[in-house]
């Protein structure tokens, strides 16, 4: 992944170095644990607060999400829509403001293409954050990323 999002940015900063920082969370959604007691819902708890706290005041911006947290982001009015950040609507968007990572080309490429196919991509609405506009360059040019798929 970090091979890839590297062809894609520049040296914002001009210090001569490209720097990707990557937060991984990972959990499963509330209702799974009703069905499943092996889940640790402690750990849930903790991993959820943790999505929370890094969505209202955090520094990622390109999220790569799942259908579960992508909702919760969509409710608390946490994303950006395309027309916003692209000046379109791709064709083959989830909706306003994602898209599936398997419809995007840069999901064939190393790292990208080891996420799931239901992975969403979105960019976070945090412009306050000194490096919102370096973030919506790379997410531009993933979405775009060789030809789009059709």
């Amino acid at each position: 992944m970090e091979t890839t999002v590297f062809s894609l940015i520049d040296d914002y900063n001009g210090d001569g170095q490209l720097a990707m920082n990557f937060i991984s969370l990972q959990l499963a959604p509330t209702e799974m644990y009703a069905s499943n007691e092996a889940l640790n819902a402690a750990k849930h708890a903790e991993t959820m607060e943790r999505f929370q706290l890094e969505i209202a005041a955090g520094d990622s911006i390109i999220l790569l999400v799942d259908g579960f947290l992508y909702n919760i982001l969509r409710e608390t009015n946490k994303v950006v829509p395309f027309e916003d950040t692209l000046g379109y609507v791709p064709d083959n968007a989830y909706d306003d403001c994602a898209i599936r990572l398997k419809d995007l080309n840069v999901s064939q490429t190393d790292g990208f293409n080891a996420l799931p196919g239901s992975t969403l991509i979105c960019i976070r609405n945090v412009p306050s954050k000194s490096t919102y506009n370096d973030n919506l360059k790379l997410y531009q040019a993933m979405i775009e990323y060789g030809a789009k798929k059709q």
